[in-house]
């Protein structure tokens, strides 16, 4: 498949990750242009992840559409991220209510010399202002506690490769929720046909399999492992099993 950039691998089909959908999409191909997307290419919109399912798809992906199948749907995500920014407004708003309610009840206590009852209005309004303190601070540490460890970690990488390919590859990892440090450990097991610098860029070396394991560093446990095959260039086939051609062009991949 030409240009590719990242695959996920399901069960034996391969489909290959080509980021943000962009209208009219094309690629270059041995000197020739190359419109729409392939089958089995991953797109992403706001709305989720769709995956092509013919070649030289040039619509818009659409959950009706017969062009494009819904792969992740965002709008669970997107509610999440959106409580989440909702709760931490909330948070800053109570931590400013309380300031305010600090400053009231210091200044109540300057007052204090003046009336025997304005000391005690400041001594209740230094009380509800240590209440608030204490109820902002235990919201804040529930919030830190419910999204410091990421939940799941998926991978976008190409498990095949031809030697002849002159594209860079990498293991892409995206760690959910998304607004958390992306930070990830890239460990060869077995294998030397392909190496990893430590943000998962590959260099090919030689034909063979490489086995790798991808480790996130704040929950260890969501660890996966990779294994990248790099293989001799093959003729790529149609459906039908005749040889596919870009124009009069044989397309080797």
């Amino acid at each position: 498949m030409a240009d590719n950039t990242n695959i996920i691998v399901v069960g034996n089909v391969a489909f290959t990750d080509k980021g943000a959908w962009v209208k009219g999409y094309s690629f270059e191909f041995e000197g020739e242009t190359i419109q729409g997307y392939d089958a089995n290419d991953i797109v992403h919109t706001a709305n989720g992840v769709y995956a092509s399912l013919i070649d030289g798809n040039t619509s818009e992906p659409a959950d009706t559409s017969d062009s494009w199948r819904l792969w992740l749907d965002k709008t669970a995500a997107t509610k999440a991220k959106s409580a989440a920014d909702d709760a931490n407004k909330a948070a800053n708003l109570a931590n400013t209510a309380a300031a305010s309610a600090t400053a009231q009840a210091a200044e109540a206590q300057q007052q204090a010399t003046a009336a025997e009852e304005k000391a005690q209005l400041a001594t209740e309004a230094a009380s509800r202002a240590d209440e608030k303190i204490a109820e902002m601070n235990s919201l804040a540490g529930q919030i830190a506690t419910g999204f410091i460890a990421p939940s799941r970690m998926i991978l976008s990488y190409q498990a095949e490769i031809s030697i002849r390919n002159k594209q860079k590859q990498k293991i892409e990892a995206n760690i959910l929720p998304a607004y958390l440090p992306q930070s990830v450990l890239y460990q060869r097991v077995e294998g030397d046909s392909v190496m990893s610098d430590p943000s998962g860029n590959l260099t090919i070396k030689d034909v063979g399999k490489t086995k790798f394991w991808v480790i996130p560093t704040a929950n260890t446990p969501l660890w996966q492992e990779v294994t990248i095959n790099v293989r001799q260039p093959y003729m790529r086939l149609s459906a039908s099993g005749k040889i596919r051609k870009n124009g009069n062009k044989i397309r080797i991949v």
